[in-house]
């Protein structure tokens, strides 16, 4: 038989709570960098957790808390009240116009958009938004008739993933619908964005790499481009800013539209159709409201005739358009 030593006794004093202590210490640190301890699903069910946590663009502990009709709110990576990247999801009315609000487009050349599907959309770090089925009307709260209805999403207190975006409003989404019972399963389908491109200087020869779209080089100052889509698929933006101006944001937007989503917006305005490839386009344009005409002269850009005409004329072409 062993004899007991002063260290065995003082191993057996203290190894239990030692192993105790270490449990716990693991527990927290697997609390702290996965959802352990949080739901499997969040936002009513319909978002899973793991999806939850890439939107959120991060890991850890997961809370969920719902409040209106199709709302929730989903905290990831603090345990504390108020810490913590929040993404709030809702169902919200638009504009007859959404998403080509003058002066305030939704959806551009510097943002990820998603109308490969489906549904169109659009999304970035901040957040994003996807369009709901108009038979879903009851879905959305107080929505008049004309209105445009969406499902939003935003990130507060930190930044997003466009694609893990994407995931979820495709999830919400299908569940606001079938909860309500409003449209048929394969309604709402989101697919990947489409990732805007890097900002480039402008060439004016070929403004937005549209071969014929040509303008004035500017008096001063160097005009970037953004792009996101492909002309030859659902949608195409372009979006040009004063490189020294970023806080402005970019001063013109110029959109070739074929998602039937996103046309229905442009049908009652004064953006032309053609029909291009056997399908019905749109060409929109849109400036900002600090582009003033003085700003314009200043910078020897031309007037916004001129710009829509040279635009128009370059996209038709470049689709051949009849």
């Amino acid at each position: 038989m062993s004899r007991s030593t002063p260290a065995r006794r003082a191993l057996l004093r203290w190894g239990a709570p030692l192993a105790a202590l270490v449990l716990v210490a693991g527990g927290v640190l697997l609390g702290k960098t996965t959802n352990a301890f949080g739901p499997d699903r969040v936002c009513r069910g319909w978002v899973t957790a793991a999806d939850a946590q890439r939107a959120l663009g991060g890991t850890g502990p997961l809370s969920s808390t719902e409040s209106e009709p199709g709302s929730c709110q989903v905290r990831l990576g603090g345990w504390d009240p108020g810490a913590g990247t929040m993404l709030i999801i809702a169902p919200v009315d638009r504009s007859p116009r959404f998403p080509f609000d003058q002066g305030v487009w939704h959806i551009s050349g510097n943002a990820p958009i998603l109308v490969g599907s489906r549904t169109a959309g659009a999304v970035d770090k901040r957040g994003g938004w996807v369009l709901l089925p108009d038979s879903c009307r009851e879905a959305v709260p107080q929505a008049n008739e004309d209105e445009r209805l969406t499902l939003r999403a935003t990130v507060l207190h930190g930044d997003g993933d466009p694609a893990g975006l994407a995931r979820v409003l495709e999830s919400a989404a299908r569940g606001l619908v079938e909860q309500h019972g409003c449209a048929g399963p394969d309604a709402v389908t989101v697919g990947e964005p489409s990732s805007a491109s890097p900002a480039v200087a402008t060439d004016f020869g070929t403004v937005c790499g549209l071969d014929g779209f040509t303008l004035p080089q500017p008096h001063s100052g160097t005009v970037v481009e953004r792009v996101s889509g492909s002309r030859d698929g659902d949608g195409w933006f372009c979006d040009l800013a004063f490189s020294h101006d970023s806080s402005e944001g970019s001063f013109a937007r110029f959109a070739i539209v074929r998602h039937p989503d996103l046309a229905t917006a442009l049908s009652n305005t004064r953006f032309p159709r053609a029909r291009c490839g056997g399908r019905d386009t749109y060409f929109a344009w849109d400036e900002n409201d600090y582009w003033t005409p003085e700003k314009r002269a200043n910078a020897g850009f031309p007037a916004k005739k001129d710009l829509s005409e040279a635009f128009r004329t370059a996209a038709r072409k470049a689709l051949r358009c009849t």
